[in-house]
């Protein structure tokens, strides 16, 4: 997909990429902002606060044969189609047609085992749809339709309910007179007894309009009395009326009704409060942030009441099977694939996420120094907003909760998860035997961040995650002591005993260090095997063959080179630049052209590498698949993520500002910039940028920083604030503002600080 239109998995890479420059240009085609704008106000978002994947429409009847889109709400990683206790049974679930039932796959739901009482339901071949009304019905009669023998299902495996804590419905009807619909189940261990749960009462979002209803909806059956941790044996919608009163149900039609795993994350939400960051802080559009203040102020209630960020750190265990349980060897040497657990919660979606975890705690505490940042901007810009913003309770039924936050408190609870995430990691067995961290994620033995840990065995789950990391460090997570101490390691400078990749060989793909260091098959769920084979070496997720464990992606090498620069200086971090350059001319060299650019690199070392391992190869396949670029719709996964789907490719650029410029904002309408040039660059200057109304260019030397306004947007004006950083001299210096001496500048912790009117200015230090 082009950029700009990526889901909200990738949004706030996506705008860190583009909203700093003039993405609005004729280069780029269209106007990205545009569609990043879009996005931010259009993107659905549930009654708890949470912000959804994409947008909750319905699927077209080519998805839904295609075994079903994403789940609009989280990620189709694992889907109903695996909801099944055993890998094994995967295709026996395929076959049967898993724990769905989608009235548009009729060779596998035939009409007959389903049962209408007090009014019809019939399937038409010709629209994928069952339809569905009341008969005459009396004051008070219900009307239900509901599957009659799932029993197949058992047979393949598949405990439907503790497998499937959500079930989601896709249905339109027309009613008068209706209380709510509710969902209704047998279970094997309840007989003939009928349960039911109010559709309202466990929906992520209510909907009352019963007048005329339409809507794809997800409820949270494991809050449901009698569902969790039961076989279903039979299942339905049920009408009830008003009291007193005589439904009506007319023109019904329902698509599916969905048992499946809780695919949410809490991923989107704070990438979308980023993204809206990202998308404020250059363009200072304070109306839209105006309009979009009350949506994030929600979002924020999600990640600090529903997943307990207010406490210290981010606990994700809300979202049923996300508790880091992935896959490990039991006593009996066997592999465990426990498919209830493990459910992944970010962008690397192979990658299991403990209740608490790194990485979602990284953007949580950069989440909440966002908020505070656009709080402040409200305020500056004197802009009040008297809408609350309300969610619903993390329980249901609970009292619904108010956002209170203020600039001070959200700095205040960023300084605590940030405390927090820096202490030592601390597995501690629980009275049920399972594991919890009562610590942070530091690694004291190993030198860097866990990631969490496997709350079935209490180990700890430090596989080298460089990509983390590199993002905590960027994020200001880490002491002085921590941060140095992961370089160093990144950087080849110490090694880390039981590592799989150490020293040069960290960055074996050039363009950026591999995602993890250590053969990271243990921490992947059972959905990351192509098979469920025992030896799990052997599939295609073992190290080095895919991108989340020892692959790379170009992406990421923007948070190498930043910090880097943070930590071992600029000279460093244009070191690693000019090796990143070496590699892309390698690949020039290599003659690939269009969608064929990288392939002709790699396929070149693929076949020298095979010709060279070829008498070992059926015993040694640790070269195979090394060289594989992932193109999920074309070639399937691989090990290199360059482009394709990686559409926050576009996020490595912003490395030159952010870390030999040092580009920040800093509040409504004011900019910052630091000279940090490398000493081996006389001249550095980045052109198009763009801050507000104006297309600027930016211009360094070693004692240099200038910025050049190229235009300003029709209708527009310069306005805001530059401040212009240096580091002080260890020599006698003077400050010159446009050639002209001054003494209007400010010096504290080193560095010589120079603000001015946003426009044409030069600021010398010599």
């Amino acid at each position: 997909m082009p950029w700009g239109d990526g889901t909200g998995f990738a949004k706030n890479w996506e705008t860190m990429g583009l909203a700093w420059h003039n993405s609005s240009g004729t280069a780029l085609g269209e106007d990205k902002m545009a569609k990043i704008y879009n996005h931010l106000v259009s993107i659905d978002q549930d009654e708890l606060g949470m912000i959804y994947n994409s947008h909750n429409i319905r699927e077209n009847s080519f998805l839904e044969i295609a075994e079903g889109a994403g789940v609009p709400q989280g990620w189709s990683f694992p889907s109903y189609w695996e909801s099944t206790d055993d890998p094994t049974q995967f295709g026996k679930l395929r076959s049967l047609g898993s724990t769905s039932f989608e009235f548009n796959n009729l060779k596998d739901w035939q009409s007959e085992k389903w049962v209408a009482e007090g009014g019809k339901f019939e399937i038409d071949e010709n629209t994928g749809y069952a339809y569905f009304s009341t008969d005459t019905l009396g004051v008070d009669d219900t009307f239900r339709f509901y599957r009659t023998d799932i029993e197949e299902l058992i047979r393949a495996g598949g405990v439907m309910s503790e497998y499937s804590p959500f079930v989601e419905l896709a249905l339109d009807f027309k009613g008068n007179n209706l209380e709510d619909y509710y969902l209704i189940w047998k279970t094997k261990e309840g007989g003939d007894e009928w349960f039911s749960v109010a559709h309202n009462f466990v929906a992520t979002t209510s909907n009352e309009a019963f007048s005329n209803y339409t809507d794809r909806c997800y409820l949270e059956m494991y809050f449901a009395e009698n569902w969790d941790k039961q076989v279903i044996t039979s299942i339905g919608l049920e009408f009830r009326p008003k009291e007193d009163e005589i439904l009506n149900i007319r023109s019904g039609q329902i698509d599916y009704i969905r048992c499946q795993y809780d695919t949410r994350q809490s991923n989107p939400t704070y990438q979308w409060i980023l993204s809206l960051y990202n998308y404020v802080r250059y363009t200072n559009d304070i109306e839209a942030l105006k309009r979009l203040m009350p949506k994030a102020r929600k979002a924020l209630l999600f990640l600090t009441h529903a997943l307990e960020g207010e406490k210290g750190l981010l606990d994700i265990s809300y979202l049923y099977g996300h508790n880091g349980i992935g896959m490990y060897k039991k006593e009996n040497g066997r592999y465990n694939f426990d498919t209830i657990n493990g459910v992944g919660n970010g962008y690397w979606d192979l990658t299991v996420s403990s209740e608490k975890c790194l990485e979602a705690n990284i953007y949580f505490y950069q989440a909440l120094c966002a908020m505070a940042d656009l709080e402040q901007r409200l305020i500056d810009a004197k802009v009040e907003i008297s809408e609350k913003s309300i969610v619903r309770n993390r329980m249901p039924g609970g009292e619904n909760v108010e956002y209170k936050f203020t600039v001070k408190s959200l700095n205040n609870l960023a300084s605590i998860v940030k405390l927090n995430m820096q202490k030592e990691i601390k597995p501690v067995q629980n009275e049920d035997g399972g594991y919890d961290n009562l610590g942070g994620f530091w690694n004291s033995t190993t030198g860097r961040f866990a990631s969490g840990i496997n709350e079935e065995t209490g180990a700890i789950a430090d596989y080298g995650y460089v990509y983390w990391n590199l993002e905590a460090i960027c994020a200001g997570i880490g002491t002085d002591e921590q941060q140095l101490s992961i370089m160093q390691w990144i950087d080849g400078q110490r090694t880390v005993a039981g590592d799989t990749s150490t020293g040069d060989d960290i960055y074996f793909y050039e363009f950026a260090p591999r995602f993890n260091t250590k053969d990271a098959y243990e921490n992947l769920s059972p959905f990351a095997y192509a098979t469920c084979n025992p030896f799990v070496e052997d599939c295609g997720t073992s190290f080095s063959k895919q991108v989340q464990n020892g692959g790379a992606v170009i992406a990421w090498t923007y948070y190498d080179i930043v910090a880097r620069a943070k930590v071992l200086g600029a000279d460093n971090a244009y070191a690693r630049l000019q090796k990143i350059q070496t590699w892309y001319e390698k690949v020039q060299a290599a003659g690939g052209e269009g969608y064929e650019f990288y392939s002709a690199y790699y396929d070149t070392l693929a076949e020298e590498t095979n010709k060279k391992t070829w008498g070992i190869f059926i015993k040694d396949k640790t070269a195979y698949g090394r060289y594989d670029l992932q193109q999920a719709e074309t070639t399937g996964a691989g090990a290199i993520g360059l482009d394709a789907e990686f559409i926050e490719s576009i996020t490595f650029i912003k490395a030159i500002p952010d870390a030999f410029l040092g580009m920040e904002t800093i509040g409504h309408n004011a900019i910052s910039f630091k000279n940090n040039m490398p000493t081996e660059l006389s001249l550095l200057q980045l052109n198009n940028l763009k801050f507000g109304d104006c297309v600027y260019n930016v211009r360094a030397s070693a004692n240099l920083l200038q910025i050049i306004v190229e235009k300003i947007e029709e209708n527009g004006s310069i306005d805001g604030k530059v401040t212009i950083k240096f580091a002080e001299p260890s020599t006698d210096y003077k400050v010159y503002i446009n050639e002209v001496e001054t003494t209007d500048y400010v010096v504290e912790n080193g560095e010589i600080s120079v603000t001015v009117d946003f426009g044409n200015v030069c600021i010398k230090v010599k």
